[in-house]
C-alpha cells in the first residue's frame, strides 16, 4: 500500500502561518515534518497564483474536491451492473486488464483505469468468482500500482517528446539518436540500443544491469567515440534513463540546456548549479529537497568557505574583495607587462605536419606591453590564410617578448599549451619559448581562489563575467565590434578566409585584428580595477 498521508487543514495553516513570518519552503517542511517537495507541490497546486497567493482555506477546499471528484468518478463506475458485465465479458474472453480497459473506451465510450479492473477482479475473488484465473499470471494476485521515482513516467526534469526541436521530428539532421531498453525473460539481463534517426546507425550494448547508474556508463562508453555526433538522444520514461541530467554539460553543453533549465523548470541565472566545484551529488541533494535558489539553501549545508563565501556574497548583494590576497598576487607582477592572448583554428583533417586532428593551431595573437607610468605599447600578428602560420608565429613571438619577463594570460592554462606545442615543433626555438612559459602569470586567479567576489559575476570567474562586472564599458565595446564579436566567431572567419572575395578578406582580417586586441586590452583594465580595489 502506498503510504503517503495527504495534507490535513491544520497543516495547511501551519504552512500559511510560516509563510506569512518569511520561513522558506525547506523550513516550513523541516518545521512540520514534511518532505521539501510536498511542501513545494501543495504550493504549485493550490496557489490561486502561483508561490505568491497560498490561502490555506482556499487550498485544503480545493484539493478536497479534486480528490473528492477523483474518488467519486471511479466509485461509480465500478458500481455501474452495464460495465461490470462488460468487464466480466471480456475478461472471460481472456483479455488482460490493460486491454479491457482499451476496449472499453474504443468500443464502447467508457473510460476505467486498468487498475480499478484489477480491483474488481481482486474483489469478485474474495466473493468466489473465478475472474482470476483468466489473467496470464492469475497467481502472482493484484498487480497494485507502483509509485515513487524508481517507475516509468516518474524520472526528474524530463523534457517531454513534444517539447524537442522540429529538426528531430523532421529528420533534416544527422546527430538526433533514440534510445530503449529491451530486458530479458529473466527480468535480470538487458540490451541497450542507441539508433540514429535519419542514417539508422544502431551501436548495441549490454549493461550489466537495467539500473541507471549501469545505463549511463554504457551510454557514455558506446557514444564517446562519436560525442561529436550527438545532438538529442530521445528515450521513454524508463527509471533506467533517469541519469539524463548528468549529461546536461558533458562532454558538452547541451543544445536544449537553455529551455530545459530556464524555461520548463525555471532555473533561475546563477543557482545552485553555478556554485563553484559544488559536485552533482550536493546539487542533486539539494535540487531533490526543491532548492534551486541559493537563498534557499540551509544554513547547516555543509559547504567549503569559498563555496559559502560566494553564497554569502550573492545574497547580500555586496561585493567582497580580499585585499591582502590581491595585493600579494600583484607585487608578483614586475613591469613592463607583457599581455598576451592567442586565436587559434582546428582542423579535423591536418593539413600541417605534425599536427593532429582537432589540434589548437595559432593564428594571431594580441600583445598589449605595459610600462610602470602607464604607458601601452599595443603589437600584432596574423597568419596569411594560405600558409602553415606556426613557425611564423613562433619567431615573431621571440622578437616581440624578450626572456625573462612577466608575461600575464587570463586562463593561462591555453596559452601556455600553445607556445609548449611551438616549442616541441620548433626545437631550435624551444629555449626562449619556454621561458616565457616560465614566466607567465595567470590573472584568473584572484577570481578563481574567490579573493574578489561581486554578484554580477553570477558564482564565476570565466572572463565573459569578470569583464562586465569590473570593467563593464569595455564589455559592451564587443558589442560593437563588426564582423567578429568571440572567439568561435574568430575561429570560424580564419578558417574561412581563403574562400572570400579580396575586398571581404581584407575586412574580416582587420576585425580579427581589433577584436585581438580588445582581449587583451581588457586584461589590462581588469588589472587595473584590481589595483584601484585594492588601494
Amino acid at each position: 500500500m502506498r503510504d503517503y498521508k495527504h495534507l490535513t487543514q491544520e497543516e495547511r495553516y501551519h504552512i500559511g502561518a510560516l509563510r506569512k513570518v518569511g520561513y522558506k519552503q525547506y523550513e516550513i517542511a523541516k518545521e512540520i515534518g514534511r518532505d521539501a517537495g510536498t511542501i513545494s507541490r501543495e504550493l504549485k497546486r493550490n496557489s490561486s497564483t502561483q508561490y505568491k497567493t497560498y490561502t490555506p482555506r482556499v487550498a485544503d477546499i480545493t484539493a478536497k474536491y479534486r480528490r473528492k471528484v477523483f474518488c467519486s468518478t471511479n466509485n461509480e463506475k465500478l458500481n455501474d451492473k452495464e460495465l461490470k458485465g462488460l468487464i466480466r465479458k471480456y475478461i472471460r474472453d481472456d483479455f488482460s486488464p490493460e486491454q479491457t480497459s482499451a476496449v472499453l473506451r474504443i468500443r464502447h465510450n467508457r473510460s476505467i483505469s486498468h487498475v480499478r479492473i484489477y480491483d474488481f477482479i481482486e474483489k469478485d475473488k474474495v466473493k468466489g468468482g473465478d475472474l482470476y484465473k483468466h489473467l496470464r499470471f492469475y497467481h502472482t494476485g493484484k498487480r497494485r500500482a507502483k509509485y515513487g521515482s524508481k517507475y516509468k513516467g516518474f524520472i526528474p526534469d524530463r523534457v517531454s517528446i513534444s517539447k524537442r526541436p522540429k529538426e528531430v521530428d523532421n529528420k533534416s539532421r544527422l546527430g538526433d539518436w533514440e534510445m530503449d531498453t529491451i530486458i530479458g525473460s529473466n527480468k535480470k539481463g538487458a540490451i541497450t540500443t542507441i539508433v540514429e534517426r535519419v542514417s539508422m546507425f544502431v551501436k548495441i550494448s549490454l549493461p550489466t544491469s537495467k539500473k541507471a547508474t549501469d545505463i549511463e556508463r554504457e551510454v557514455k562508453r558506446i557514444l564517446s567515440p562519436i560525442k561529436n555526433k550527438v545532438i538529442t538522444i530521445t528515450s521513454d520514461n524508463g527509471f533506467e534513463f533517469s541519469n539524463h541530467k548528468n549529461h546536461c554539460k558533458k562532454p558538452y553543453d547541451c543544445d536544449a540546456k537553455d529551455y530545459c533549465w530556464k524555461v520548463q523548470r525555471q532555473v533561475p541565472e546563477y543557482s545552485i548549479f553555478n556554485i563553484f566545484n559544488l559536485g552533482s551529488k550536493k546539487q542533486c541533494e539539494l535540487y531533490s529537497q526543491g532548492i534551486v535558489k541559493l537563498e534557499d539553501i540551509p544554513n547547516d549545508f555543509v559547504m567549503t568557505a569559498n563555496q559559502e563565501q560566494a553564497v554569502k556574497t550573492f545574497n547580500s548583494k555586496e561585493t567582497f574583495i580580499n585585499k591582502e590576497k590581491i595585493k600579494e598576487f600583484v607585487d608578483t607582477l614586475t613591469y613592463p607587462i607583457y599581455h598576451l592572448d592567442f586565436e587559434t583554428f582546428q582542423q579535423a583533417i591536418p593539413q600541417y605536419k605534425g599536427i593532429s586532428p582537432y589540434q589548437q593551431i595559432p593564428f594571431q595573437y594580441s600583445l598589449h606591453i605595459e610600462h610602470e607610468d602607464g604607458t601601452l605599447v599595443h603589437k600584432e600578428y596574423l597568419a596569411h590564410e594560405d600558409i602553415d602560420p606556426r613557425e611564423e608565429i613562433a619567431k615573431r613571438l621571440l622578437a616581440d617578448i624578450p626572456s625573462n619577463v612577466t608575461v600575464l594570460a587570463y586562463n593561462m592554462s591555453f596559452e601556455k599549451g600553445v607556445i609548449k606545442k611551438l616549442a616541441e615543433s620548433f626545437p631550435d626555438l624551444s629555449t626562449h619559448l619556454l621561458s616565457i612559459n616560465e614566466n607567465m602569470k595567470d590573472l584568473m586567479i584572484p577570481f578563481q581562489k574567490k579573493y574578489y567576489v561581486t554578484p554580477s559575476m553570477n558564482g564565476s570567474y570565466a572572463i565573459k563575467y569578470v569583464l562586465p562586472a569590473l570593467v563593464p564599458e569595455l564589455a559592451c565595446a564587443y558589442k560593437e565590434l563588426d564582423g567578429v564579436q568571440n572567439g568561435s566567431q574568430a575561429m570560424n572567419a580564419f578558417a574561412n578566409m581563403s574562400k572570400m572575395e579580396e575586398g571581404k578578406k581584407e575586412k574580416m582580417r582587420n576585425s580579427l585584428i581589433e577584436y585581438c586586441k580588445l582581449d587583451t586590452l581588457a586584461i589590462v583594465k581588469i588589472l587595473e580595477r584590481l589595483k584601484e580595489d585594492i588601494k
